[in-house]
């Protein structure tokens, strides 16, 4: 029976935590610092090789290494629950309330000072304003050529997911326009997955 738990910060995880959220404030996107940690040889979270998704995560959510609250000293739970699918009988985590959430300040467990917590979160922000202005042009878009405005009609790659990389296994996705390519090379780099090969769309 486990009575208490005593939360110690991991000296070398944390100068890697500082290291990413340091090359993030500065401009480098979290697919660039997957690759470079790739490539220096550092072990992800799960010990296996970084994606940019584990560094990036989902802000509402607290996942992925830039939003994790405890890095900047305060720890937050009673965020999820788990519940059973009364069809499958599993279980799965599910996101509670805000307003049931409980945080409480931990100090001692800051990695990240408050100045660079601030960067990060600044950076966070002006990039989601940016993806809400790209997504609002692509619906205005959308809309004008349901109306008849446009005579384009939007991609489809209905290829997307079914392709595998001879590789590594994973799904090829699209890498450009024109060109399907390895999701764990594009988002982890050459360390991740070496199959560099981008496959012509108009081949497929």
């Amino acid at each position: 029976m486990v009575l208490a738990v005593r939360r110690e910060i991991n000296l070398d995880h944390a100068k890697i935590i500082v290291h990413i959220y340091e090359r993030f404030s500065t401009g480098w996107s979290p697919r660039t610092i997957a690759r470079e940690l790739n490539e220096m040889g550092v072990p992800s979270p799960r010990g296996s090789q970084w994606l940019q998704s584990a560094i990036y995560g989902d802000q509402d959510e607290g996942t992925g290494i830039l939003n994790n609250w405890l890095y900047s000293g305060r720890y937050v739970w009673n965020r999820r629950e788990w519940r059973k699918n009364p069809d499958t009988g599993k279980r799965t985590y599910v996101q509670r309330s805000k307003s049931e959430w409980v945080t409480t300040e931990m100090e001692e467990l800051r990695i990240v000072s408050p100045e660079l917590w601030e960067q990060v979160k600044a950076r966070q922000a002006l990039l989601r304003s940016e993806q809400g202005e790209r997504v609002k042009l692509g619906l205005r878009a959308a809309s004008a050529s349901a109306s008849g405005c446009s005579t384009g009609m939007g991609s489809k790659y209905l290829l997307s997911g079914l392709l595998k990389c001879f590789q590594c296994g994973v799904n090829f996705v699209m890498h450009s326009a024109t060109s399907y390519a390895c999701a764990k090379n594009i988002h982890g780099g050459h360390a991740a997955c070496s199959n560099h090969y981008r496959l012509p769309r108009r081949k497929v």
